[in-house]
């Protein structure tokens, strides 16, 4: 299954395609010069070159990684939680007397923190810094309900700042995507979140 996934990838063409050619070029030097000497330090530096660009795309998905796990070991540090814990029940307080709430993120430190959090997240992804299937795994459902709690106030922010929380929208409309596509049967998976059903 991983050989599946390796080929698969996008990064494997990058490897794979200079091996190709440069073996097929190692076979045109040996049967146009008959000659093992040239032939052995060709596949030298071809494997060398091969190596060295695996390396680096390793590293590169690897810092990804490092970052995605850094969104994920901010989102739980104490504080944070704590901040989170506390502006749900107040929310949910206030909620219980005003049924028709809306969350002005001017006002709100809670609401404001979390969605400029997400707004870092879906930057993040959106520019190739981090790893998105990581975070999709973690953050989808704390995205998706998140957003649909803070969409009226966001949309309100947007009236004075356009651009406010413009990243975090996207990747609400891309990850809510994903889960319809999940429930319609065009993605297969076997655990689907029942709280996202339309």
């Amino acid at each position: 299954m991983w050989f599946i996934k390796f080929m698969l990838s996008w990064w494997a063409a990058l490897v794979l395609v200079p091996l190709v050619v440069g073996l097929i070029y190692l076979h045109h030097v040996q049967m146009t010069t008959k000659s093992w000497d040239k032939t052995i330090e060709y596949s030298v530096s071809v494997i060398g070159a091969v190596a060295i660009l695996y390396a680096l795309l390793f590293t590169v998905q690897h810092r990804r990684d490092v970052a995605a796990s850094q969104f994920l070991a901010r989102w739980n540090t104490p504080d944070f939680t704590k901040m989170r814990v506390a502006g749900k029940m107040d929310w949910e307080a206030k909620k219980g007397n005003d049924p028709d709430l809306i969350i002005d993120l001017a006002t709100d430190t809670w609401g404001r923190s979390i969605c400029a959090f997400f707004e870092e997240v879906s930057i993040a992804i959106h520019s190739g810094l981090a790893t998105e299937s990581i975070l999709k795994k973690f953050f989808k459902g704390p995205v998706l309900y998140g957003y649909s709690r803070f969409k009226q106030g966001i949309e309100k922010t947007q009236e004075t700042e356009p651009r406010a929380y413009v990243e975090f929208e996207r990747l609400n409309k891309r990850w809510k995507s994903y889960c319809q596509m999940l429930w319609t049967g065009r993605v297969r998976r076997r655990v689907v979140e029942p709280s996202l059903h339309p």
